[in-house]
């Protein structure tokens, strides 16, 4: 070794190479050979004190050592370890799947009983479009565990309208107030916003009720400050808001009428 002009160590090249090369073992182990003296710290006069040169070369063995690889059974392969029979309840009909316990729940929905209403955004709960109803509240479905929700109702956007064929009250406000421009969040919208007027009826308070109404603990009125808050949780990337929230304000009564915010608009 050599020390450069700006004081580090430099190594200097080694007869022969002292690299590891493959071995029979595993495609990245082997015999790597001893290390190059310059890596026992002297050149091999005899120094008082531990062998260093032993040392090194010991750590050395070390790195050679093969890999652990863990072993990780694919999805789409069955085995009694890794799957089971598992029971969902889904918009009140009863259904049984083989499933991998790793399934989530948004898989199981589109993959398995092709219910493809409930969308895959960012997969990372992070965006809203897999939101359903699990037992009336609102949750992402992308994080849960379909054997983790056996004996809870689950509720998908297909299932909301009335069983003669009706459009559900916030259905029916989306479409008046084109709350939608590619539709592909809409559905989760749409679920999340049936579970944002139960909460506010529980009297479930956000980050941007009074705290003297919170305190109280009756229902909360909700007006744009408060469905703004509440929908934070489902993206739009049309950037649809303007009028996602005054649909929902139409469903819980606190939005103007359709042809006064025209009339505003027409103003502007």
């Amino acid at each position: 070794m050599t020390r450069g002009g700006s004081g580090f160590i430099t190594p200097q090249p080694t007869s022969g190479s002292w690299l590891p090369e493959a071995g029979p073992q595993h495609p990245y182990a082997g015999d790597a050979g001893p290390p190059p003296a310059s890596l026992s710290g002297h050149s091999g006069s005899a120094q008082s004190g531990p062998d260093r040169c032993t040392a090194v070369r010991r750590a050395w063995h070390r790195r050679s050592i093969a890999p652990t690889v863990a072993r990780v059974t694919p999805t789409h392969q069955r085995s009694q370890a890794t799957s089971s029979a598992v029971h969902l309840s889904i918009n009140d009909e009863p259904h049984i799947w083989d499933l991998d316990h790793r399934t989530s729940l948004l898989d199981a929905l589109r993959d398995h009983l092709g219910l493809t209403g409930t969308k895959k955004g960012c997969d990372h709960g992070q965006c809203g479009a897999c939101t359903v109803l699990l037992d009336g509240r609102r949750a992402n479905s992308c994080l849960l565990l379909a054997v983790a929700v056996q004996g809870r109702e689950i509720t998908t956007i297909e299932g909301i309208a009335g069983t003669d064929g009706a459009l559900h009250p916030l259905q029916s406000a989306f479409l008046d107030r084109d709350a939608y421009q590619c539709g592909y969040c809409t559905p989760g919208q749409i679920c999340s916003a049936i579970g944002v007027l139960d909460e506010a009826a529980r009297g479930w308070p956000s980050a941007v009720t009074p705290a003297e109404l919170a305190a109280e603990g009756g229902p909360v009125v909700l007006d744009p400050a408060e469905v703004r808050e509440r929908m934070a949780g489902n993206l739009c990337r049309c950037g649809a808001y303007a009028n996602i929230v005054p649909a929902v304000l139409d469903v819980a009564g606190g939005a103007p009428d359709v042809e006064q915010t025209s009339a505003v608009g027409d103003q502007g």
